[in-house]
Protein backbone atom coordinates (compact mmCIF):
# COMPACT_ATOMS: atom_id res chain seq x y z
CA UNK A 1 0.00 0.00 0.00
CA UNK A 2 0.90 3.51 -1.17
CA UNK A 3 3.18 5.39 1.87
CA UNK A 4 3.86 1.99 3.91
CA UNK A 5 7.01 1.54 5.54
CA UNK A 6 8.75 -0.69 8.37
CA UNK A 7 10.55 2.58 9.98
CA UNK A 8 13.85 2.87 10.07
CA UNK A 9 16.48 -0.23 9.57
CA UNK A 10 16.51 -2.46 13.11
CA UNK A 11 13.25 -0.05 14.23
CA UNK A 12 11.16 -2.16 17.05
CA UNK A 13 7.84 -0.26 15.59
CA UNK A 14 6.38 0.09 12.25
CA UNK A 15 4.82 3.04 10.30
CA UNK A 16 2.65 3.57 7.36
CA UNK A 17 1.27 7.30 5.99
CA UNK A 18 -1.84 6.47 4.39
CA UNK A 19 -2.53 8.70 0.83
CA UNK A 20 -5.13 11.28 3.38
CA UNK A 21 -2.26 11.70 5.60
CA UNK A 22 -3.30 9.65 8.13
CA UNK A 23 -0.55 7.62 9.97
CA UNK A 24 -0.25 3.81 11.70
CA UNK A 25 2.43 3.19 14.19
CA UNK A 26 2.42 -0.37 15.75
CA UNK A 27 4.51 -1.80 18.20
CA UNK A 28 4.52 -5.57 18.27
CA UNK A 29 4.23 -7.59 21.83
CA UNK A 30 3.80 -11.13 20.79
CA UNK A 31 3.67 -12.61 24.05
CA UNK A 32 0.81 -10.66 24.54
CA UNK A 33 -3.07 -11.66 24.27
CA UNK A 34 -3.87 -8.35 24.63
CA UNK A 35 -3.52 -5.40 22.55
CA UNK A 36 -3.98 -1.24 23.15
CA UNK A 37 -4.97 0.95 20.31
CA UNK A 38 -5.61 4.77 20.11
CA UNK A 39 -7.04 7.40 17.86
CA UNK A 40 -5.25 10.29 18.65
CA UNK A 41 -6.69 13.67 17.17
CA UNK A 42 -3.90 16.30 16.76
CA UNK A 43 -6.97 19.45 17.94
CA UNK A 44 -7.33 20.39 21.05
CA UNK A 45 -8.96 22.83 23.51
CA UNK A 46 -6.29 25.62 22.42
CA UNK A 47 -7.31 25.23 18.98
CA UNK A 48 -10.68 26.52 19.90
CA UNK A 49 -12.21 29.88 19.39
CA UNK A 50 -13.00 31.85 22.51
CA UNK A 51 -17.08 31.14 21.26
CA UNK A 52 -16.18 27.84 20.61
CA UNK A 53 -14.87 26.93 23.92
CA UNK A 54 -14.97 23.22 25.31
CA UNK A 55 -16.43 22.06 21.53
CA UNK A 56 -13.80 19.68 21.70
CA UNK A 57 -14.65 17.89 24.85
CA UNK A 58 -18.22 17.88 23.78
CA UNK A 59 -17.87 16.28 20.87
CA UNK A 60 -15.47 13.70 22.90
CA UNK A 61 -18.72 13.34 24.97
CA UNK A 62 -20.82 13.02 21.85
CA UNK A 63 -19.43 10.74 19.76
CA UNK A 64 -20.30 7.85 22.30
CA UNK A 65 -23.62 8.37 22.82
CA UNK A 66 -24.92 6.88 19.14
CA UNK A 67 -23.73 6.52 15.32
CA UNK A 68 -25.69 6.03 11.93
CA UNK A 69 -25.85 2.49 12.79
CA UNK A 70 -25.54 2.21 16.85
CA UNK A 71 -27.82 3.56 19.23
CA UNK A 72 -25.92 4.83 22.74
CA UNK A 73 -26.64 1.73 24.16
CA UNK A 74 -25.41 -0.99 22.06
CA UNK A 75 -22.00 1.37 21.91
CA UNK A 76 -22.07 0.41 25.61
CA UNK A 77 -23.12 -2.85 25.27
CA UNK A 78 -20.40 -3.98 22.15
CA UNK A 79 -17.77 -2.01 24.56
CA UNK A 80 -18.99 -4.50 27.89
CA UNK A 81 -18.95 -7.67 25.64
CA UNK A 82 -15.39 -7.32 25.04
CA UNK A 83 -14.58 -7.10 28.51
CA UNK A 84 -11.73 -4.54 27.50
CA UNK A 85 -11.32 -1.32 28.68
CA UNK A 86 -12.32 1.91 26.86
CA UNK A 87 -10.93 5.18 27.17
CA UNK A 88 -11.50 8.98 26.18
CA UNK A 89 -10.18 12.18 26.85
CA UNK A 90 -9.70 15.73 25.59
CA UNK A 91 -6.66 17.68 26.75
CA UNK A 92 -5.37 21.35 24.97
CA UNK A 93 -3.36 19.99 22.26
CA UNK A 94 -5.17 16.76 21.38
CA UNK A 95 -8.04 14.49 21.59
CA UNK A 96 -7.31 10.72 22.13
CA UNK A 97 -9.78 7.34 21.87
CA UNK A 98 -8.26 4.39 22.94
CA UNK A 99 -9.61 0.36 23.70
CA UNK A 100 -7.45 -2.10 25.44
CA UNK A 101 -9.28 -5.71 24.26
CA UNK A 102 -8.18 -9.32 24.09
CA UNK A 103 -6.49 -9.74 20.66
CA UNK A 104 -9.14 -12.24 19.59
CA UNK A 105 -11.82 -8.93 20.06
CA UNK A 106 -9.53 -6.39 18.55
CA UNK A 107 -11.66 -5.98 15.09
CA UNK A 108 -15.12 -5.34 17.22
CA UNK A 109 -13.18 -2.84 19.01
CA UNK A 110 -11.76 -1.01 15.93
CA UNK A 111 -15.01 -1.44 14.28
CA UNK A 112 -16.58 0.21 16.81
CA UNK A 113 -13.82 3.11 16.97
CA UNK A 114 -13.75 3.43 13.63
CA UNK A 115 -17.72 3.62 13.35
CA UNK A 116 -17.68 6.31 16.31
CA UNK A 117 -15.14 8.75 14.88
CA UNK A 118 -16.44 8.40 10.88
CA UNK A 119 -19.96 8.57 11.23
CA UNK A 120 -21.73 9.94 14.83
CA UNK A 121 -25.07 10.91 14.89
CA UNK A 122 -24.92 14.07 16.82
CA UNK A 123 -28.92 12.77 17.59
CA UNK A 124 -30.30 16.44 18.77
CA UNK A 125 -31.84 14.62 21.70
CA UNK A 126 -28.49 13.45 23.22
CA UNK A 127 -27.04 16.08 22.42
CA UNK A 128 -29.35 18.51 24.84
CA UNK A 129 -28.95 15.60 27.65
CA UNK A 130 -25.28 15.27 27.33
CA UNK A 131 -24.92 19.14 27.70
CA UNK A 132 -26.70 18.84 30.64
CA UNK A 133 -23.87 16.26 32.02
CA UNK A 134 -21.06 18.83 30.71
CA UNK A 135 -22.83 21.25 33.14
CA UNK A 136 -22.59 19.31 35.84
CA UNK A 137 -18.84 18.19 35.00
CA UNK A 138 -18.12 22.29 35.00
CA UNK A 139 -19.70 22.26 38.79
CA UNK A 140 -17.65 19.44 39.74
CA UNK A 141 -14.25 20.82 38.96
CA UNK A 142 -15.63 24.35 40.65
CA UNK A 143 -16.61 22.46 44.06
CA UNK A 144 -12.96 20.94 43.54
CA UNK A 145 -10.18 23.09 45.34
CA UNK A 146 -8.02 21.23 44.28
CA UNK A 147 -8.90 20.86 40.35
CA UNK A 148 -10.02 25.17 40.62
CA UNK A 149 -7.24 26.17 41.68
CA UNK A 150 -5.39 25.29 38.59
CA UNK A 151 -8.10 26.03 36.46
CA UNK A 152 -7.57 29.53 37.66
CA UNK A 153 -3.65 29.00 37.55
CA UNK A 154 -3.85 28.39 33.99
CA UNK A 155 -6.70 31.51 32.95
CA UNK A 156 -4.52 33.80 35.05
CA UNK A 157 -0.82 32.79 33.79
CA UNK A 158 -1.92 32.12 29.74
CA UNK A 159 -4.34 35.10 30.18
CA UNK A 160 -6.32 36.31 26.72
CA UNK A 161 -4.81 32.92 25.09
CA UNK A 162 -6.48 29.88 24.66
CA UNK A 163 -4.14 27.68 26.61
CA UNK A 164 -6.00 29.29 29.38
CA UNK A 165 -9.51 28.40 29.14
CA UNK A 166 -10.73 26.04 30.31
CA UNK A 167 -10.58 22.43 28.40
CA UNK A 168 -14.93 21.83 29.72
CA UNK A 169 -15.34 25.74 28.42
CA UNK A 170 -17.88 27.38 30.23
CA UNK A 171 -21.53 27.18 30.61
CA UNK A 172 -22.12 30.01 28.39
CA UNK A 173 -19.99 28.63 25.74
CA UNK A 174 -21.20 25.00 25.97
CA UNK A 175 -24.64 26.18 26.17
CA UNK A 176 -24.45 28.40 23.33
CA UNK A 177 -22.80 25.58 20.45
CA UNK A 178 -25.80 24.76 18.14
CA UNK A 179 -25.63 21.16 16.65
CA UNK A 180 -24.49 22.60 13.30
CA UNK A 181 -21.56 24.02 14.55
CA UNK A 182 -20.50 21.33 16.44
CA UNK A 183 -20.63 18.96 13.49
CA UNK A 184 -18.56 21.82 11.16
CA UNK A 185 -16.13 21.46 13.65
CA UNK A 186 -16.05 17.65 13.79
CA UNK A 187 -15.55 16.88 10.03
CA UNK A 188 -12.46 20.03 10.06
CA UNK A 189 -11.01 18.71 13.04
CA UNK A 190 -11.00 15.03 12.56
CA UNK A 191 -10.15 14.79 8.98
CA UNK A 192 -7.24 12.20 8.28
CA UNK A 193 -4.66 14.48 8.27
CA UNK A 194 -5.13 15.43 11.89
CA UNK A 195 -4.77 11.93 12.97
CA UNK A 196 -2.56 9.64 14.45
CA UNK A 197 -3.83 5.88 14.73
CA UNK A 198 -0.97 3.90 17.57
CA UNK A 199 -1.36 0.17 18.59
CA UNK A 200 0.87 -1.94 21.06
CA UNK A 201 -0.12 -5.84 21.83
CA UNK A 202 -0.72 -8.76 19.89
CA UNK A 203 -1.04 -6.50 16.63
CA UNK A 204 -0.56 -7.03 12.82
CA UNK A 205 0.94 -4.18 11.42
CA UNK A 206 -0.34 -4.78 7.55
CA UNK A 207 -3.74 -5.69 8.80
CA UNK A 208 -4.46 -2.47 11.06
CA UNK A 209 -3.43 -0.11 8.22
CA UNK A 210 -5.46 -1.78 5.38
CA UNK A 211 -8.28 -1.69 8.09
CA UNK A 212 -8.09 2.13 8.78
CA UNK A 213 -7.60 3.08 4.95
CA UNK A 214 -10.39 1.70 4.10
CA UNK A 215 -12.52 3.60 7.05
CA UNK A 216 -10.83 6.66 6.46
CA UNK A 217 -10.97 7.96 3.27
CA UNK A 218 -10.61 11.33 1.74
CA UNK A 219 -8.19 14.00 3.00
CA UNK A 220 -9.99 16.41 5.34
CA UNK A 221 -9.72 20.24 4.94
CA UNK A 222 -7.68 21.41 7.02
CA UNK A 223 -3.89 20.82 7.39
CA UNK A 224 -2.37 18.97 10.17
CA UNK A 225 -1.34 21.54 12.95
CA UNK A 226 -3.20 24.72 12.14
CA UNK A 227 -3.51 26.61 15.78
CA UNK A 228 -6.08 29.59 15.59
CA UNK A 229 -3.69 31.35 17.65
CA UNK A 230 0.37 32.43 18.12
CA UNK A 231 2.77 30.95 20.94
CA UNK A 232 1.41 32.40 24.21
CA UNK A 233 2.97 35.25 26.74
CA UNK A 234 2.90 34.24 30.24
CA UNK A 235 1.21 36.68 32.56
CA UNK A 236 2.88 35.89 35.84
CA UNK A 237 0.84 37.95 38.72
CA UNK A 238 -0.78 37.40 42.30
CA UNK A 239 -4.55 36.24 42.37
CA UNK A 240 -6.96 35.73 45.96
CA UNK A 241 -10.13 34.14 45.44
CA UNK A 242 -12.41 33.49 48.47
CA UNK A 243 -14.45 30.67 48.47
CA UNK A 244 -16.90 29.60 51.04
CA UNK A 245 -17.06 26.20 53.53
CA UNK A 246 -12.89 25.66 52.76
CA UNK A 247 -11.09 24.06 55.86
CA UNK A 248 -7.59 24.51 54.44
CA UNK A 249 -6.05 26.87 52.03
CA UNK A 250 -4.73 26.06 48.40
CA UNK A 251 -2.16 27.16 47.14
CA UNK A 252 -0.65 27.13 43.79
CA UNK A 253 3.27 29.06 42.75
CA UNK A 254 3.67 28.90 39.02
CA UNK A 255 6.93 29.55 36.83
CA UNK A 256 7.70 29.28 33.32
CA UNK A 257 8.67 25.81 32.52
CA UNK A 258 9.72 24.88 28.44
CA UNK A 259 7.75 22.92 25.40
CA UNK A 260 7.53 19.53 25.25
CA UNK A 261 10.79 19.21 22.56
CA UNK A 262 12.82 21.42 24.40
CA UNK A 263 16.65 20.43 24.53
CA UNK A 264 16.81 20.55 28.27
CA UNK A 265 13.51 18.61 29.24
CA UNK A 266 15.43 15.65 31.14
CA UNK A 267 17.31 18.31 33.03
CA UNK A 268 13.74 19.61 34.33
CA UNK A 269 12.76 15.96 34.80
CA UNK A 270 15.40 15.82 36.98
CA UNK A 271 14.54 19.15 38.31
CA UNK A 272 10.70 18.90 39.19
CA UNK A 273 11.56 15.54 40.73
CA UNK A 274 14.23 16.89 42.76
CA UNK A 275 11.56 19.68 44.14
CA UNK A 276 8.48 18.20 44.30
CA UNK A 277 8.25 15.25 42.30
CA UNK A 278 8.12 12.08 44.81
CA UNK A 279 7.72 11.42 48.82
CA UNK A 280 11.70 11.70 48.96
CA UNK A 281 11.57 15.27 46.90
CA UNK A 282 12.46 18.30 49.00
CA UNK A 283 8.82 19.77 49.52
CA UNK A 284 7.51 16.46 50.86
CA UNK A 285 10.42 16.20 53.14
CA UNK A 286 10.44 19.20 54.40
CA UNK A 287 7.10 20.89 54.21
CA UNK A 288 5.01 17.68 55.13
CA UNK A 289 7.67 15.48 56.71
CA UNK A 290 9.46 17.77 58.99
CA UNK A 291 7.22 20.61 59.57
CA UNK A 292 3.85 18.85 59.37
CA UNK A 293 2.40 21.76 57.60
CA UNK A 294 0.90 19.96 54.71
CA UNK A 295 -0.55 16.33 53.59
CA UNK A 296 -0.64 16.75 50.06
CA UNK A 297 2.58 18.51 48.01
CA UNK A 298 3.84 18.19 45.08
CA UNK A 299 5.56 19.72 41.86
CA UNK A 300 3.99 19.54 38.12
CA UNK A 301 5.66 20.41 34.90
CA UNK A 302 3.24 20.54 31.88
CA UNK A 303 4.77 21.01 28.09
CA UNK A 304 2.87 22.27 25.34
CA UNK A 305 4.46 21.97 21.77
CA UNK A 306 5.08 26.13 22.24
CA UNK A 307 5.03 26.49 26.15
CA UNK A 308 5.24 25.71 29.65
CA UNK A 309 4.93 25.68 32.90
CA UNK A 310 6.46 24.48 35.88
CA UNK A 311 4.51 24.96 39.48
CA UNK A 312 3.78 23.62 43.04
CA UNK A 313 0.74 22.99 44.44
CA UNK A 314 -0.45 22.57 48.11
CA UNK A 315 -2.89 22.77 50.82
CA UNK A 316 -3.06 23.75 54.05
CA UNK A 317 -4.63 25.32 57.37
CA UNK A 318 -4.96 29.71 56.49
CA UNK A 319 -2.68 30.49 59.57
CA UNK A 320 0.09 28.66 57.96
CA UNK A 321 0.07 29.89 54.07
CA UNK A 322 2.57 32.43 54.44
CA UNK A 323 5.04 30.08 56.21
CA UNK A 324 4.66 27.84 53.55
CA UNK A 325 4.90 29.66 50.64
CA UNK A 326 8.12 31.52 52.22
CA UNK A 327 9.29 27.80 52.97
CA UNK A 328 8.79 26.53 49.06
CA UNK A 329 10.53 29.63 48.18
CA UNK A 330 13.34 28.93 50.51
CA UNK A 331 13.95 25.03 48.68
CA UNK A 332 13.43 26.70 45.69
CA UNK A 333 16.41 29.41 46.71
CA UNK A 334 18.75 26.45 47.66
CA UNK A 335 18.14 24.89 43.81
CA UNK A 336 19.02 28.22 42.48
CA UNK A 337 22.36 27.77 44.54
CA UNK A 338 23.52 24.69 43.75
CA UNK A 339 22.68 23.06 47.10
CA UNK A 340 22.17 20.03 45.40
CA UNK A 341 24.13 16.73 46.60
CA UNK A 342 25.56 14.54 44.51
CA UNK A 343 23.39 11.63 45.77
CA UNK A 344 20.43 13.39 45.71
CA UNK A 345 20.64 14.34 41.90
CA UNK A 346 21.83 10.68 41.25
CA UNK A 347 18.50 8.74 43.33
CA UNK A 348 16.55 11.24 41.41
CA UNK A 349 17.87 10.09 37.88
CA UNK A 350 17.50 6.46 39.57
CA UNK A 351 13.69 7.34 40.13
CA UNK A 352 12.60 8.56 36.79
CA UNK A 353 14.48 5.70 35.42
CA UNK A 354 12.96 2.80 37.50
CA UNK A 355 9.09 5.03 36.69
CA UNK A 356 10.18 4.91 32.82
CA UNK A 357 10.84 1.17 32.48
CA UNK A 358 8.14 -0.19 34.90
CA UNK A 359 5.54 2.51 32.73
CA UNK A 360 7.15 0.53 29.55
CA UNK A 361 5.83 -2.58 30.99
CA UNK A 362 2.24 -1.50 29.80
CA UNK A 363 0.95 -1.82 26.16
CA UNK A 364 -1.18 0.97 26.48
CA UNK A 365 1.90 3.30 27.69
CA UNK A 366 3.59 2.17 25.05
CA UNK A 367 1.16 2.58 22.62
CA UNK A 368 0.63 6.59 23.99
CA UNK A 369 4.16 6.69 23.49
CA UNK A 370 4.28 5.82 20.13
CA UNK A 371 1.70 8.59 18.91
CA UNK A 372 3.00 11.38 21.33
CA UNK A 373 6.48 10.90 20.21
CA UNK A 374 5.31 11.17 16.84
CA UNK A 375 3.34 14.10 17.47
CA UNK A 376 5.63 16.19 19.26
CA UNK A 377 9.27 15.43 17.42
CA UNK A 378 8.19 13.31 14.39
CA UNK A 379 10.19 9.95 15.48
CA UNK A 380 10.46 7.14 18.05
CA UNK A 381 13.12 7.15 20.48
CA UNK A 382 14.18 3.75 22.18
CA UNK A 383 14.21 3.33 25.89
CA UNK A 384 18.20 3.15 25.82
CA UNK A 385 18.40 6.79 24.17
CA UNK A 386 15.94 7.86 27.08
CA UNK A 387 17.82 6.48 29.91
CA UNK A 388 20.92 8.01 28.36
CA UNK A 389 19.77 11.01 28.45
CA UNK A 390 18.40 10.95 32.20
CA UNK A 391 21.90 9.77 33.01
CA UNK A 392 23.30 12.93 31.10
CA UNK A 393 21.82 15.33 33.38
CA UNK A 394 24.32 16.85 35.33
CA UNK A 395 24.63 19.33 38.22
CA UNK A 396 25.02 22.53 36.15
CA UNK A 397 22.60 21.52 34.19
CA UNK A 398 20.26 21.63 37.17
CA UNK A 399 21.43 24.69 38.48
CA UNK A 400 21.29 26.58 35.38
CA UNK A 401 18.19 25.70 34.42
CA UNK A 402 16.74 26.86 37.71
CA UNK A 403 18.24 29.75 37.53
CA UNK A 404 16.64 30.41 34.17
CA UNK A 405 12.81 29.44 35.45
CA UNK A 406 13.06 30.30 39.08
CA UNK A 407 12.58 34.45 38.16
CA UNK A 408 11.10 36.50 40.97
CA UNK A 409 9.44 38.66 38.49
CA UNK A 410 7.92 35.37 36.24
CA UNK A 411 6.19 34.12 39.38
CA UNK A 412 2.58 33.93 39.63
CA UNK A 413 0.76 33.01 42.92
CA UNK A 414 -2.97 31.75 42.90
CA UNK A 415 -4.12 31.22 46.71
CA UNK A 416 -8.17 29.94 47.05
CA UNK A 417 -9.17 30.09 50.78
CA UNK A 418 -12.30 30.82 52.73
CA UNK A 419 -11.09 33.26 55.35
CA UNK A 420 -9.79 36.53 54.92
CA UNK A 421 -7.62 38.09 52.08
CA UNK A 422 -3.81 36.96 52.20
CA UNK A 423 -1.62 40.54 50.85
CA UNK A 424 -0.35 38.97 48.67
CA UNK A 425 1.59 41.58 47.40
CA UNK A 426 3.28 42.05 51.11
CA UNK A 427 4.90 38.65 50.76
CA UNK A 428 8.67 38.87 49.43
CA UNK A 429 9.32 36.37 46.82
CA UNK A 430 12.96 38.06 46.16
CA UNK A 431 14.19 34.76 47.93
CA UNK A 432 17.22 34.32 45.01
Amino acid sequence: MTGRRPGPPGAWYQKSVLPGGLIVLTERMGRLRSAAVGIWVKKGSRDESAADSGISHFIEHLVFKGTESRSCREIARTIDRTGGLTDASTSKEFATFSVKVMDEHLPVALDLLADILTHPAFDPGELENERKVIFEEIKSVQDDPGDYIGEVYYESYFANHSLGRSILGTEQTVGALARDRIVSFFHDSYSPSNIIVSAAGNVDHDALTDFFATRFGSPGKLPAGTSIEPSPVPHPGRVYLRKKDLEQTHINIGFPGLHRAHDDRYALFVLNDILGGGMSSRLFQNIREKCGLAYSIHSYNTSFRDAGSLAVYTAVDHSESIRTIRLVMDEIAKLCRGEIESQELEDSKAHLKGSLMLGLESSSARMAALALNEMYFGRQFTPDEILDAITAVSLDDIVGLAQRLFVPSEISLVVLGSKSKIDLEGIDLNVF
